[in-house]
């Protein structure tokens, strides 16, 4: 059983922990030793991983025993900052449910990520497409990475301003 809830002060540990084993056991295949050094040892302190989820709408995936197995947050524009799910749970879903549910609570016309090289097959089918190729620079190491953005084609977004009619 898949439960999604709000970020809560409580998760900035075990949320930085996946993160960066994540980055190191998944996304090592599309990225060199030191890219991934950089990128997994680059969050200064856990006050500051949590205040960086205070910012924008931020969810977690537990699995049955209430563990984190993954967690996104989006801010307020639409703007997907993090989707990570756990090496040990990928391709089940969890990272569609995230998106999903960041979706449905974030409501804007366009939804946009800076999506690495190993995530992008996964937001091509949720429905995103490469806006250019982008450079992201930590410290003195360059990553390649894509911008991806999609439309959001939901009811909610239409204008609230009504139609007017002539007769």
């Amino acid at each position: 059983m898949l439960i999604i809830r709000p970020y809560q002060p409580s998760d900035a540990g075990p949320t930085l922990a996946l993160f960066r084993d994540t980055v190191q056991k998944i996304n090592a295949k599309d990225y060199t030793a030191d890219q991934i050094a950089v990128w997994a040892g680059h969050e200064r302190s856990l006050a500051a991983w949590h205040a960086s989820f205070m910012k924008h709408v931020a969810l977690v995936a537990l699995d049955e025993t209430e563990t984190i197995i993954g967690f996104a947050d989006m801010a307020s524009d639409g703007y997907l900052d993090r989707l990570y799910v756990s090496a040990a749970h990928q391709r089940e879903g969890v990272g569609r449910l995230l998106v999903a549910s960041l979706e449905q609570r974030v409501i804007s016309q366009r939804y946009t990520a800076f999506v690495s090289i190993t995530a992008r097959q996964f937001f091509e089918a949720m429905g995103y497409v490469v806006v250019n190729q982008h450079t992201s620079i930590i410290g003195s190491v360059t990553f390649r990475n894509y911008l991806m953005a999609k439309h959001n084609r939901s009811e909610r977004v239409k204008s609230p301003f009504k139609k007017s009619v002539s007769h």
